[in-house]
């Protein structure tokens, strides 16, 4: 039941949800899963019980053995993330003249902001390597960093694979990191079959070779200057890679999959007059969802940090 004294505004709320910017990955890396309350469980596995096989036979008046689960539920807390725009009347009527809908345009800003803060905090949770155990991260130096003309990324990544508890099926790398393994040698030799000297790999081909369902590549930049500085534009995935396992119908407490976002309150749009605001009021528009992003797998994942110089 919604308590909230200024109802969803479902117009604005739909332009906010079909909003797509193609720089965005998040949600594709840690999807986003119903959960039913702000604080909520999700479901961890002991590594061993998936690969310590059960006795599985059953005699002529037997029963089968029984198998149980030694998952162990784990707290979390979803938060809210939103933001405001303030829209004076004046702007209003401006817009309305020229047949334009200001309310609709910051829709759009707010959602683009939202999503782009998003954005960062799942770059650096997957990007984080305490978040993994040892066993399941490198960090490159040398000659073995991508930059350098003795280095094997193919080796690397094969390995990163195999140490992985379940086989991977994504990629997901920044987009400095994805060029330079884009124009490898020995990435392009791989693809296209020729000496390595022309070309470049396409994440679907980088994908192909690996035998992965998706590769993806973190193109979103963000303004890295203090308030008040020049812009400096930098990027929001940085110069790692991350291989990990996500589960087709992946959930809280469904089967193992590397990480989600436990989502309590999907994204909605609200707006209300605001009196106070310039000579003669305005309508705040705000854009709200509440969020958990979590790796809930880490085992299923793997680090491969600063593969460039």
């Amino acid at each position: 039941m919604n308590m909230s004294p200024v109802p969803v505004d479902p117009v604005l709320t739909a332009i906010s949800v079909a909003y797509a910017n193609q720089s965005y990955i998040a949600d594709e890396v840690l999807p986003k899963v119903k959960v039913d309350g702000a604080e909520f469980k999700y479901t961890t596995y002991r590594a061993d019980e998936s690969y310590t096989p059960a006795d599985t036979a059953v005699g002529r008046h037997g029963v089968p053995n029984n198998v149980q689960t030694g998952g162990v539920l784990k707290p979390a807390a979803c938060v809210g993330h939103g933001l405001r725009f303030p829209i004076p009347q004046e702007d209003i009527d401006k817009g309305r003249r020229a047949g334009r809908k200001p309310i609709n345009k910051a829709t759009v800003l707010l959602t683009d902001q939202l999503m782009l803060a998003r954005e960062r905090r799942v770059a650096g949770l997957v990007f984080d390597a305490d978040q993994y155990p040892t066993s399941q991260k490198v960090t490159l130096s040398g000659k073995s960093q991508f930059t350098h003309a003795d280095s094997t990324p193919l080796e690397v990544i094969d390995d990163a694979m195999k140490s992985c508890l379940i086989f991977p099926n994504r990629m997901v790398l920044g987009a400095e990191a994805y060029h330079k393994l884009a124009r490898h040698p020995h990435m392009v030799k791989a693809v296209h079959g020729n000496s390595g000297d022309v070309g470049k790999a396409s994440p679907q081909q980088i994908a192909e070779h690996f035998g992965l369902d998706k590769v993806l590549v973190g193109n979103a930049k963000i303004n890295t200057a203090a308030e008040g500085k020049d812009m400096a534009l930098g990027n929001v995935w940085e110069d790692s890679i991350a291989l990990f396992y996500q589960s087709p119908t992946p959930d809280a407490d469904g089967p193992p999959t590397f990480g989600i976002t436990g989502e309590y309150k999907t994204r909605a749009v609200r707006q209300w007059p605001e009196k106070n605001l310039g000579g003669e009021g305005g309508i705040m528009v705000q854009v709200y969802e509440s969020l958990a992003e979590l790796i809930i797998a880490p085992l299923a994942g793997y680090l491969i940090k600063d593969v460039l110089a």
